[in-house]
């Protein structure tokens, strides 16, 4: 069947859009695959937690104003982890975007207490929050959930921050605010002879 031009224009642009979307999460997925890959060649050093979340917070706020936090800590002395800063901006970093994304830009929350032999990071939005019969799955590789199919994203983001949180011994967890959102817990152990 003959085409306008038209036609021709509006299939050749959904066609790069598509192949752009595919060069996204193929990038993703590679950019998984090297967090697998170099696990053993991370170099770690002292890394203070606090001063970490606010280098982070900072970041933030330089992109754009709208960008705002509540902060807190329970925290009396500095609290060092044995980690590699770069990774742990990065698996930090995707929960406060996602934390963003899906709140329209609302403030996150971030909270730091001190539990035993390890420091826990709880990053708290005013979002969408989780179906609550898929907060165990929002880690793995490319899972959205139902209710983030309409943001824009490849599911990956959450996947690579349970890499690198594991890759430093901790844990990281997914759950709902008791108002509205979602709230992500990271818990990384202590290095205490620093």
């Amino acid at each position: 069947k003959p085409r306008t031009q038209e036609e021709y224009i509006s299939t050749m642009r959904s066609v790069l859009a598509e192949s752009e979307k595919l060069t996204v999460i193929i990038n993703r997925l590679f950019e998984l695959s090297n967090y697998d890959a170099a696990r053993p060649l991370q170099h770690f050093e002292p890394v203070d937690i606090q001063n970490l979340l606010q280098d982070i917070m900072d970041y933030w706020k330089e992109q754009d104003n709208q960008y705002q936090f509540s902060f807190s800590s329970s925290l009396t002395e500095t609290v060092w982890i044995d980690g590699n800063r770069v990774l742990l901006e990065t698996a930090i970093n995707n929960v406060i975007k996602n934390a963003f994304k899906f709140s329209g830009n609302k403030p996150v929350t971030i909270m730091v207490s001190h539990t035993g032999e390890s420091v826990l990071i709880s990053i708290a939005d005013e979002g969408i929050g989780l179906d609550p019969t898929e907060k165990d799955t929002v880690f793995q590789p490319f899972f959205r959930g139902n209710n983030a199919r309409i943001f824009p994203g490849s599911g990956v983001g959450l996947s690579i921050t349970e890499k690198i949180i594991h890759m430093h011994k901790g844990a990281v967890t997914a759950g709902n605010n008791e108002g509205k959102g979602a709230c992500f817990h990271i818990n990384l152990p202590i290095n205490s002879g620093f």
